[in-house]
């Protein structure tokens, strides 16, 4: 009896483990399904800012040189050139007033040639970056293509220079006709070819995913990227909308067969009709998962069959086995818990790394001393905000804050914006609440001039008012304020800028917090001519 009972025990203490493992290996598989998404996301999201960096850089570039296609459309040295019977001084004039316009584009060096040429194909003029070239004469004219007016002013594809002699360059091109007159007349057409260079130079040093791929997609056709050149255009088969939502409203994530299944992250190029993708297996998200899987299904394969081993023991084992049992599971559940909690804290920084690493190559590829500088600003900046523990600081810091602000917004801006401080030194060691003249200079930018579209200038000024009291002054000629506005600027904080929830009104109550009623925030402005922000503090 005794022998027999024991024996019922040792079973009901290996199905009891059985399942106790087996609950165990469930928890697993959950954590690590959603450790799993936890990178799927994070991956994504890299590869989404890493593509956004890259495209603004493309962008900016063909968005030049496509002005300096429409431009030449419309310049009246080109209906000249185009209608009159003598065109041959108007053709001079079209060129040198063409060449003019390249020179001061600073996206030329992508320009391969840009023809103007009547219907005929009989008058032609012709300006452009050359290597080498053949005479553009009506009996070649006809290697660019079919001109008509179904030509869409879209990007229409890859090829190579057909007036190149050596022809091993391709080129972006486009054709579309010249109307004129309240008919709309087509009196001509406009060629423009661009050096795949412009797509091609910025990508030096991307941070490509392990087995992903880039494309650019030029109306239907997408076009690998491999070895700095571009390939043969690819299908993207049994394309499908992803649920993975992205960081930024115009990015796309699908996914699409070809040998495999992929899933792409694609992000345009502003308005100019082409866009940027890049795709990596989807097995790729799975790989360091899958591995951890593998070893835990080995660790617990291994503990069943030590179980096994123990539950046909001798009697006297029996309550040993019991106890062995236990601490092994309750030291695989810590094992299983601490493997978990580092692959997420791997996790965790992997979008920050990225992110560093893209400004990286970034200020790489472009040699170009503001991206550093910018990148300076913004980490002094951001340190400020993480490690000051000071409600006030000398109005010289808050100037020096302000002035890394000032930074990043001329860079952001490429040059619109021009910024003014000065302050006589004397007024330097005053106490002001931190970050209270940043919001104020945003606001200036944000609402003066960005939701404007325009230029100006901020300046900001100090000035005494008696031997207790000083203003310092941000002013700007942006679009202005009617009084209603200026109102609403004290009742409600709707700011949204580099530095969330700091708004005018919570400056103004800060101000009269730290120094009372008599001091804080006014505002004075002429709708269409200026806003002028004064902040009222101490001496």
């Amino acid at each position: 009896m005794k022998i027999a009972h024991r024996s019922i025990k040792v079973r009901l203490t290996f199905v009891t483990i059985a399942f106790t493992l087996l609950v165990t290996l469930t928890l697993v598989g959950i954590s690590l399904y959603q450790l799993q998404q936890a990178a799927r996301a994070n991956l994504l999201h890299s590869v989404e800012f890493n593509l956004h960096l890259v495209a603004e850089l493309m962008q900016a570039d063909i968005q030049q040189l496509d002005r300096l296609r429409i431009g030449a459309s419309v310049h009246p040295q080109t209906i000249d050139f185009l209608t009159a019977e003598d065109y041959a001084r108007p053709g001079t004039v079209l060129h040198a007033r063409l060449t003019e316009d390249m020179a001061e584009n600073q996206a030329v060096r992508y320009l391969r040639r840009l023809i103007v040429t009547d219907v005929d194909q009989a008058r032609r003029v012709q300006v452009g970056i050359f290597v080498d070239r053949i005479p553009v004469m009506p009996h070649v004219l006809h290697m660019l293509g079919e001109f008509d007016d179904n030509i869409s002013s879209e990007w229409q594809g890859i090829a190579n220079d057909p007036f190149s002699i050596s022809g091993v360059e391709p080129v972006f091109y486009m054709m579309n006709p010249i109307r004129y007159g309240r008919a709309a007349e087509t009196i001509g057409y406009i060629y423009i070819a661009l050096s795949t260079n412009v797509i091609l130079a910025p990508l030096s040093g991307y941070p490509l995913v392990e087995q992903g791929s880039i494309f650019l997609t030029i109306g239907s056709e997408n076009y690998p990227i491999l070895d700095n050149q571009f390939k043969e255009p690819v299908i993207f088969y049994n394309a499908q909308s992803s649920s993975d939502i992205p960081l930024n409203a115009t990015t796309q994530i699908f996914t699409f067969e070809n040998g495999g299944r992929y899933i792409a992250v694609s992000s345009p190029l502003g308005n100019t009709g082409l866009t940027l993708t890049q795709s990596f297996p989807t097995g790729l998200f799975f790989a360091e998962v899958l591995l951890a899987g593998q070893i835990l299904l080995v660790i617990f394969a291994g503990v069943l069959v030590l179980v096994y081993i123990i539950a046909r023991s001798v009697n006297q084992m029996a309550k040993e086995t019991e106890r062995l049992m236990e601490s092994r599971i309750q030291d695989e559940k810590k094992k299983h818990e601490l493997e978990y909690k580092m692959l997420q804290n791997q996790i965790n920084p992997h979008f920050l790394y990225n992110t560093l690493n893209s400004i990286k190559w970034m200020a790489s590829i472009q040699n170009a001393t503001g991206i550093v500088e910018m990148t300076v600003s913004l980490s002094r900046l951001l340190m400020s905000v993480a490690k000051t523990n000071k409600t006030l600081v000398p109005l010289s810091r808050e100037l020096g804050l302000l002035e890394d602000y000032f930074v990043i917004s001329r860079y952001r801006f490429g040059g619109s914006i021009t910024t003014q401080v000065d302050v006589p030194e004397e007024f330097l060691d005053c106490n002001i609440p931190i970050f209270s003249l940043q919001p104020l200079a945003e606001n200036a930018i944000f609402h003066g001039f960005e939701a404007g579209n325009r230029a100006g200038a901020v300046m900001v000024t100090a000035r005494s008012v008696d031997k207790n009291r000083l203003e310092i002054i941000v002013q700007d000629n942006g679009v202005g304020m009617d009084e209603d506005t200026i109102r609403d600027l004290f009742v409600e904080n709707n700011s949204q800028g580099l530095f969330n929830k700091v708004g005018v009104r919570n400056v103004h109550a800060r101000l009269q917090y730290e120094f009372g009623a008599e001091y804080g925030v006014h505002v004075e402005s002429t709708f269409g001519e200026f806003t002028r922000v004064i902040v009222s503090i101490p001496r």
